[in-house]
């Protein structure tokens, strides 16, 4: 399994989503332009202006709904990347713990988590966590929340071949954290 970093897929959503934010509102615009233009036409002539075309303020609702459900999604979207950002920059042991215990869940037994610092010039860690579990993919599970979290540089899953005493799966999972590697990446 090979760490990436969620951040640029979350900005290139952001993205999307603000160009069909823009796209909606040049097409409310143009709207709103054409309409407009009726009625200065109908006050121009004066002439009664002709019925709105059926359905047409039914599709500008729908696009008046959409617009602000894209909004919402940026916003979210934009709050998550915030909380990365600021989670990232400024580590705190206790709140990394509280994630990996959190994303443990049901049938996995923690043993040890081991947080050293790896050398080098950039500061980053290395974070080992051992345990065993109920099944090989509830420790791949794990593995895949933690990757998913977009705290971590990498994260490595490992298996021992044999079982523990408890008879049940032993697993290992090594991730690196490098708090400076996402604030690279915010523009």
């Amino acid at each position: 399994m090979t760490g990436t970093n969620l951040l640029p897929r979350h900005r290139a959503t952001a993205r999307r989503l603000q160009r069909c934010i823009s796209a909606w509102a040049l097409a409310l615009c143009s709207l709103s332009i054409l309409v407009g233009g009726g009625v200065l036409a109908a006050f121009a002539t004066r002439a009664r202006p002709p019925a709105m075309p059926a359905g047409l303020t039914q599709r500008a609702e729908t696009i008046e709904a959409s617009l602000a459900d894209l909004r919402a999604r940026v916003r979210t979207l934009e709050g998550a990347e915030h909380a990365r950002s600021r989670a990232s920059a400024s580590l705190r042991w206790g709140s990394l713990l509280d994630v990996i215990v959190g994303n443990a869940g049901e049938g996995i037994r923690l043993r040890s988590i081991n947080v050293q610092p790896r050398p080098g010039g950039v500061p980053s860690w290395s974070l080992s966590i051992t345990g065993d579990a109920n099944s090989r993919a509830t420790a791949a599970e794990l593995a895949a929340r933690l990757d998913e979290t977009g705290l971590f540089e990498s994260v490595r899953h490992g298996m021992t071949p044999l079982r523990s005493t408890s008879g049940r799966p032993e697993f290992s999972i090594d991730c690196v954290i490098a708090p400076k590697a996402a604030e690279k990446d915010t523009p």
